[in-house]
This record gives structure tokens, C-alpha cells and sequence, in this order.
């Protein structure tokens, strides 16, 4: 603050002042974010030797795509409420609700922009044990029903984020790059009642370049402890931070399907070069006390793209869109996830899944898009469970 009224009173010519308080502005916030972000511990994820034996068995849930909801395939979107039913994303902005088994009940919403209107909803996750958060990406809006899922209770604007998650204050934690003066360049935001971003954080040293939206975009999850998880997107390394916002400690896991990303990679299409890992969610089973951490790597099968044509890059992209975006990226990722447990940060099991898992909502539970008997495309829904040696299921909760 003194160096800000330092500025505003100084003699020296306008131009000059106006470069060297913009050099003080700049200091002064990684200074402020420096004097935050205090030194923690680094600790080794390792595997648990408790749960020797353990391992992952896909279960499967069902398929969703017989007609009875016209679901969108091409930009396909799946979310979990509390109650076990599932949202599905349909064409011209509506939702589709199934059951926990995957049978059609009803829609939710309509096309538009108005209340209860949706364009794109692409984000679910609860408020609390009665209500839930959608948020539409077009829109920027977040609205939050009720546990019936009746009229919106109410609705906000926000930036576009990667993540997010309420605190029990009923403040939201967003991750991602928020092109604000005062938020760029930090990776966690803290988001009033209002809409209003109140706090920007997450990192000693904010900065501003061509990859900081993925970059920054990380994956927040509570785990069953109660303490809040945030993993990196390009390195393996996952965060402590206690509910009121203080990183308590951090932690790393050494791997081989997973070597640290460099910040300037260069973001290629996967039928080109092989894809660099990178982690798309965390997620809880909170029945079970468990932690997911979910990766996106290259298959093991991955080759160059045939339909390259020459040296320019250009890819012939299948006739039918839904295959471009679903079924063609099957064949160049596969999907890596580690169960962990959220004291002791072990690793349980760990289990590579065959092209691209796509976790829903924070949970056990996966999509993925598949080509059924007779040709036609449909969204395939798993959960992922811990079992001992035995085949019983692994409950770290009593």
C-alpha cells in the first residue's frame, strides 16, 4: 500500500510513472501471493502395502442410446445427482433424466437462455445433500436445483473454470485461468454467494502464457477426511488444503506412464504425435472412503494417424461427427486409475482401461462412447470398484 501512495504522489513525469507503478503492481502481487503460499512437505504417493492383492473390477452399469432420449453423441455429457440418478446431455440444450439403472424418466430443462433453459450444461455437482449445480458453459451460468429437481432455486454468472466445488461456508472454489486483472495467472479462485471472486491463489509464482487455461485448469475434489484434494493436470502431484483454504501438504507419485509435462508442451493433435499424460479428475467414493485419481495417457496400441495426408497435418475426420469425437479418440488414448487412500495418500489398485473414460461427477462411476451389435453409437457407463484378493469389496469406511 505505501508503494501505491508513493506512486499517486510522485513528481516524476506520467509516462515514466505509469511503467514503473505498473512494475510495482506486478511485484507487489507475487509478492503478496509468495508471503501466502508458505513452504510445505512433500511426501511420496506410494503403494499400500496393506492391500496387497487389491485390485480394480469394472462393473458395468448399462448403456444409454436405445431412443427413448434423443442424446447428444456428438458432445456427449454425463452427470451423476447424490440420489444415484444420472443426467444426460440431449441435443438443443435439454437434460435427460435416468434412474440409477439407466431407464429414461424424464427431461429436465428446455433450449433457451431463460430460467430453467439451458444451451450447453456440461458441469453437475451438489451444493449440499439437498440441491445441485449445473453449470452451462455457453451461458456461464450456474443454476442449482433442489433434490426433486423442480424449478431453479436460484442461479449466477461466472467465469469459465475447469473445476469446481462449494465450501461448507457456501462460498464456491473454482480452478482454472480467470482473465481478471487480480485472478490471472493463479490457479484456485474462491467465489461469493454473489459471483463475486473475493481470492485468487495456489501459487507462489502467478503467470500468463499461451497454455495458462490448461495448465491451471486443476481437479478439486473433497475427500472423504473432509480436507480438499487438488491434483495438477501435467504432473503427478495432488494437494492438501484444509476447508479454510491453507495448503497443508503435498504429494507426489513417480511413474512411468506419467513423466512431468513440460509447461511450454505444445498442444498437437493425439493421431500426430503420441499424447502426453495428463490427469482429468479426481473423484470419492465417499460409501467406501475411497479417492479416484483419474488419468487420460497414450494407448497402448497408439501409432501415427494412416489418414495423415503428407507432411501437412491435415486429417481426413470420419464422415459421422459422433465418431470424431467419441470413437475416434478411443483408438489413441487409453485411461489410467489409481485408488487411493485419502490418509495414509497410498495407492490401493491401480487398472488401465482401453480407450477414453470420461469420470462423472466426482464419483466411481465412467462413460464412455462404444459401438453396439448393430452399428449404432451409445454411451457405455461403468463403476470402478476396489476388491481384496478375495473379491470382497475393499471399504476403508466402517
Amino acid at each position: 500500500m505505501n508503494g501505491w501512495r508513493a506512486c499517486r504522489s510522485s513528481s516524476v513525469p506520467w509516462r515514466r510513472l505509469v511503467g514503473a507503478c505498473a512494475v510495482w503492481a506486478f511485484l507487489s502481487v507475487a509478492e503478496a501471493a509468495e508471503a501466502a503460499q508458505a513452504p510445505v512437505a512433500v511426501a511420496k504417493i506410494s503403494t499400500a502395502s496393506t492391500c496387497a492383492g487389491c485390485r480394480v473390477v469394472v462393473r458395468e452399469i448399462g448403456m444409454i442410446g436405445d431412443g427413448t432420449f434423443d442424446t447428444d453423441l456428438g458432445n456427449s455429457r454425463v452427470m451423476r445427482l447424490p440420489s444415484g440418478q444420472f443426467l444426460v446431455g440431449g441435443r438443443k440444450g435439454v437434460l435427460g433424466v435416468f434412474d440409477s439403472t439407466l431407464r429414461f424418466r424424464r427431461q429436465l430443462g428446455r433450449g433457451g437462455a431463460g430460467p430453467g433453459e439451458f444451451r450447453s450444461p456440461t458441469l453437475a455437482f451438489p451444493k449440499d445433500r439437498d440441491s445441485l449445480a449445473i453449470f452451462d458453459w455457453v451461458l456461464r451460468r450456474l443454476t442449482i436445483y433442489g433434490s426433486e429437481l423442480g424449478a431453479p432455486a436460484r442461479s449466477l454468472i461466472l467465469p469459465e473454470f475447469r473445476d469446481a466445488l462449494f465450501l461448507k461456508n457456501g462460498e464456491l472454489l473454482l480452478s482454472g485461468f480467470i482473465a481478471t486483472p487480480s485472478a490471472a495467472g493463479f490457479p484456485l479462485h474462491v467465489v461469493t454467494s454473489s459471483g463475486t471472486i473475493n481470492r485468487s491463489f495456489g501459487t507462489s509464482a502467478p503467470q500468463v502464457s499461451r497454455n495458462s487455461e490448461r495448465i491451471l485448469g486443476k481437479s478439486i475434489v473433497r475427500a472423504p477426511t473432509g480436507d480438499i484434494l487438488v491434483g495438477s493436470p501435467f504432473r503427478y502431484e495432488i494437494e492438501l488444503w484444509s476447508e479454510g483454504l491453507q495448503l497443508t501438504r503435498t504429494f507426489r507419485r513417480d511413474v512411468s506412464w506419467f513423466p512431468p509435462t513440460a509447461e511450454t508442451y505444445r498442444l498437437s493433435y493425439p493421431g500426430r504425435e503420441r499424447p502426453s499424460t495428463e490427469l482429468i479428475g479426481l473423484g470419492v467414493d465417499d460409501q467406501r472412503g475411497t479417492v479416484y485419481a483419474t488419468f487420460l495417457t497414450a494407448a497402448s496400441a497408439w501409432r501415427v494417424d494412416p489418414k495423415l495426408k503428407g507432411t501437412t497435418g491435415e486429417v481426413r475426420w470420419p464422415a459421422d461427427p459422433n465418431e470424431a469425437v467419441g470413437i475416434y479418440l478411443n483408438r489413441y488414448f487409453d485411461t489410467m486409475v489409481d485408488v487411493l487412500d485419502p490418509v495414509t495418500m497410498t495407492v490401493l489398485a491401480t487398472t488401465r482401461l482401453s480407450g477414453f473414460h470420461i469420470p462423472i461427477s466426482k464419483s466411481p462411476f465412467y462413460f464412455t462412447l462404444r459401438e453396439t451389435a448393430d452399428g449404432t453409437l451409445a454411451l457405455r457407463v461403468v463403476r470402478l470398484d476396489v476388491v481384496d484378493r478375495n473379491g470382497a469389496a475393499l471399504a476403508l469406511r466402517k
